[in-house]
């Protein structure tokens, strides 16, 4: 039996950190009164001997999540871990920035479930020095902040890799005029450019040097448009992968090893819609070309079968590969915790029938990053908790050792429940009704939108059961923000079923009505809602980005201020008709593959971006 060294004191004092930061003193108690011991296999076991309580752990990952199954009423555990990796990936470049004392208190969560690793995606978000526009007025990291992270996380047993983008996703930097030159598309770098590759290296260079880990992400997906001035057309894969051997030797040269997105690796050879496809595959020539010591990351959101990501690892060839799944945060003000549960446990399980190594689970925030991420913690509870082999009973306890009560969390889900009868049985994404509701503009009736009656009642009685948690303390405090979300979609779903059918009726006193009572209602909820986002958001992250949200919020209730004065205009008889209620909706909502509605799409039919 190999011999494992187990440094118990570091241990200890490891576990008691995480849990002060982020548990009850009580479990510190549970913790400190433990006896400790090793185990050679991967997991741990938890007994109990008269009033002893003994943990043995493999690693220190092992022994956090064993610290957060400690319970008032013993009970006997053996969990073995089926990955040599958990890790968790969090966005910080669509337009939130952690603090560090926030990135602290999710690495403290995130150790706890026994997750060892931690991806911090950077696109601009990093100082890089001699480059002032990069990350320019965007809430970047330093080099110092960067290193305080590595070393929280290094005393919390977890690695920090950096995700950067090296090809696409780089719009946030090429929109500066110095680097206007080297771009073939609005957010893709132009491949073989000299100036470029310095550029790149710069980059790669300024991520990996705060961090203790040899890693580095290096991105490369979704660069659509890469091959628009490649010198044959016809050979797109070979001109990628020209790229993807430049930015390799730059990390070879640098002492790192990379990793990448494979999606570009189905979609050159096959096309991007066919990317989810079970039958398509990485051609072997591609994968024989790819250089030696490249890690590829499969990333896939939306499927709910362990087979089905087992069967796309696979396609990996013999490639060192890592299966990367994803809450729904995107697109949303709270993470959509059904189908988050499941396609991450699913993606835990298909890592584990393909035997590879390491499991991910990331958080994206496109859309303006409206989400608060700690609204993942159920979904990376289920996800790693699978990889131990526990029970949902065992791992709704640990979510009450941190204190975030479960069952208010999934139902604040509901917020997103569909708000009307399309069948969306193709979608792959699940739907934002909440975000398109709040964002639709009140007086341009362009967007069909379908209500169905009980909305309004649906998200008031919602609202009722959240609310209480804004006076407590703790993690479910932060559903309070979603409940002033809850009373502000009732007022406004009434809103928008009322207001253009009275205007067609030419009922001129129910107009007035809205605007002296329902109208203002309305205001003083999204009001409310975006003090208490606001909030939140100053509590999490840095101060920029809010900009873009107070914008919208601002804007929306402009817009209402707007109806309410046309409203009254018309209902007294000052304006003959209201141009924009006058506009027959269409749907403009998709039905089927995605049903995630961004908020430029209800916004405005002008496309404000």
């Amino acid at each position: 039996m190999r011999h494992v060294n187990h440094d118990h004191d570091r241990v200890r004092a490891s576990v008691r950190r995480a849990l002060e930061l982020v548990s009850s003193p009580e479990q510190v108690r549970r913790w400190e009164r433990a006896e400790l011991s090793g185990q050679t296999e991967a997991g741990f076991a938890v007994d109990h001997d008269a009033d002893v309580t003994r943990v043995s752990y493999h690693a220190l990952a092992d022994a956090m999540r064993a610290a957060l199954a400690l319970r008032e009423q013993p009970a006997t555990i053996r969990a073995r871990r089926e990955l040599r990796r958990l890790s968790v990936m969090i966005d910080m470049s669509r337009n939130a920035v952690m603090r560090v004392e926030t990135v602290e208190r999710y690495l403290a969560c995130a150790a706890l479930m026994g997750y060892s690793t931690l991806y911090l995606y950077l696109e601009d978000t990093y100082e890089v020095p001699g480059q002032p526009y990069i990350g320019h007025g965007r809430g970047r990291y330093s080099q110092d902040e960067l290193r305080r992270i590595d070393d929280i996380a290094h005393g919390l047993g977890v690695e920090v890799v950096p995700v950067i983008q090296t090809l696409g996703h780089l719009r946030q930097i090429l929109k500066w005029p110095p680097f206007h030159g080297i771009r073939v598309a609005p957010e893709v770098i132009r491949i073989g450019d000299e100036s470029g590759l310095e550029l790149i290296r710069a980059m790669i260079s300024a991520a990996t040097a705060p961090f203790r880990s040899a890693q580095v992400h290096l991105g490369l997906d979704e660069a659509y448009g890469f091959a628009d001035d490649a010198p044959d057309p016809s050979d797109r894969m070979g001109h990628f992968l020209r790229h993807v051997e430049d930015v390799t030797a730059i990390c070879r040269e640098l002492g790192v090893e990379p990793m990448m997105w494979s999606d570009m690796l189905f979609d050159v050879e096959h096309g991007a819609k066919d990317y989810y496809r079970i039958d398509r595959t990485i051609a072997t020539p591609t994968l024989d070309a790819l250089p030696d010591g490249l890690t590829l990351v499969y990333w896939d959101y939306f499927h709910h079968t362990d087979s089905y990501y087992e069967q796309k690892l696979r396609q990996h060839g013999p490639l060192p590969t890592v299966m990367a799944g994803g809450c729904a945060s995107w697109g949303r003000l709270w993470t959509r915790l059904p189908e988050s549960i499941t396609a991450c446990t699913a993606a835990v399980g298909g890592a584990i029938a393909a035997g590879v190594d390491e499991a991910m689970i990331t958080m994206w925030g496109n859309d303006g990053n409206e989400c608060d991420y700690f609204s993942c913690l159920p979904a990376l509870a289920h996800a790693g908790d699978r990889a131990y082999g526990l029970t949902a009973e065992q791992t709704d306890a640990g979510l009450g050792s941190l204190g975030v009560s479960q069952e208010l969390w999934v139902a604040a889900s509901a917020i997103d429940d569909p708000f009307d009868d399309t069948d969306r049985s193709g979608a792959i994404e699940p739907p934002n009704p909440s975000k398109w509701l709040l964002w639709l503009d009140p007086l341009i009736s362009f967007g069909e939108i379908g209500l169905s009656v009980d909305v309004a009642d649906r998200m008031r009685a919602l609202g009722e059961q959240l609310i209480v948690t804004e006076t407590v303390d703790g993690p479910d405090r932060r559903l309070g923000v979603i409940a002033h979300l809850c009373h502000a979609l009732a007022l406004k779903a009434e809103l928008h079923r009322a207001l253009r059918p009275a205007y067609l009726a030419g009922d001129r006193l129910e107009a007035k009505r809205l605007a002296t009572d329902l109208v203002p209602d309305v205001e003083t909820a999204v009001s409310r809602l975006a003090q208490a986002h606001r909030d939140r958001w100053f509590a999490d992250n840095k101060a920029f980005g809010w900009e873009v949200l107070e914008r919208r919020y601002a804007g929306l209730l402009s817009r209402l201020a707007s109806t309410r004065h046309a409203l009254t205009e018309w209902s007294e008889g000052r304006l003959d008709e209201i141009e924009t209620l006058e506009v027959e909706p269409l749907r403009v909502a998709p039905d089927t593959v995605s049903a995630t509605v961004p908020w430029t799409v209800f916004a405005t039919p002008a496309g404000m971006a």
